[in-house]
């Protein structure tokens, strides 16, 4: 998932920099040494998203409605540790754009 703030009439330049930096993913054009920084902090996040309301609220429903896909913190760090560079190459290369959502404000010049 790629998410980003844009200015409306930036938006093909910024689609051209996500395909660019998409293809340089497929090509592996990142260091090993990035590669497992980016799994660490996704590590990282997961972790202390575990005590957010949000999380504890999801952690719920799905204790409820699908137990088999409850995932704990040890089981998501191994699967984490034990994605390869050419596993994320390939994922890359299977990317699709499927939504771009603009938000709109009102100036109201109000004072």
């Amino acid at each position: 998932m790629v998410q980003t703030g844009i200015e409306s009439h930036q938006k093909e330049r910024v689609l051209a920099i996500i395909e660019a930096q998409r293809q340089s993913i497929i090509a592996g054009d990142f260091t090993q040494a990035m590669f497992e920084q980016t799994k660490l902090a996704l590590i990282n996040q997961f972790k202390s998203s575990l005590d957010s309301p949000g999380y504890l609220g999801q952690q719920q429903f799905n204790q409820i409605f699908v137990p088999e896909t409850e995932l704990d913190a040890g089981r998501f760090t191994t699967a984490i540790l034990a994605v390869s560079k050419q596993a994320v190459q390939e994922q890359a290369a299977k990317m699709q754009l499927q939504a771009i959502y603009f938000l709109k404000g009102v100036d109201t010049n109000e004072a």
